[in-house]
């Protein structure tokens, strides 16, 4: 165990540096620079895990994702909630009574729908076993990387929310 564990920690240690030494490269480069970033990122665990696999749980690695899930997905229903709010507050100070009637209607009917697909949403990701998607390294390291997609998508949620907002409130 003693190689893999060197090999993480050199692995990581070197990308790390890389990150920032690519802060000083002129802006041309970065985008070459960035996907070759990436690839080393991704190429770590490979690299030192292809002598000796570390032991690993699955049951743990799909808890600890699903608590992050469960982390981006509360963070989005609160931006969405603190966005709803704030275009409440906005309203009620800056149109006429009928107006800000109309958007109280509009708004109590978007936090109703945020509501329910942020339930949903935690319901679908959660209804199946996942730890039974991992039993190789190799799914082990798609498990997660999909995760990418998954946060951003738990994230982009309240963006979508904020952006119906704007669209209600005319900005």
């Amino acid at each position: 165990m003693r190689a893999t564990t060197i090999s993480y920690a050199l692995g990581i240690a070197i990308t790390q540096a890389l990150w920032i030494v690519m802060l000083g490269l002129p802006d041309k480069a970065i985008p070459v620079a960035m996907p070759v970033l990436i690839l080393a990122e991704l190429a770590v665990p490979v690299i030192a895990e292809r002598r000796h696999a570390t032991p690993w749980h699955p049951h743990h690695i799909t808890e600890r994702y699903g608590l992050f899930t469960l982390i981006v997905l509360g963070e989005s229903v609160l931006a969405s909630a603190n966005a709803i709010i704030e275009a409440l507050h906005t309203s009620r100070e800056h149109a006429e009574a009928a107006a800000h009637a109309d958007l109280l209607g509009s708004l109590v009917g978007l936090s109703a729908l945020t509501l329910i697909t942020s339930a949903a949403l935690w319901w679908i990701y959660f209804w199946p076993p996942h730890h039974g998607l991992i039993g190789t390294l190799r799914e082990s390291l798609r498990y997660g990387y999909v995760h990418y997609v998954v946060f951003a998508a738990a994230a982009a949620f309240s963006a979508g929310i904020e952006v119906h907002i704007d669209a209600l409130t005319g900005e």
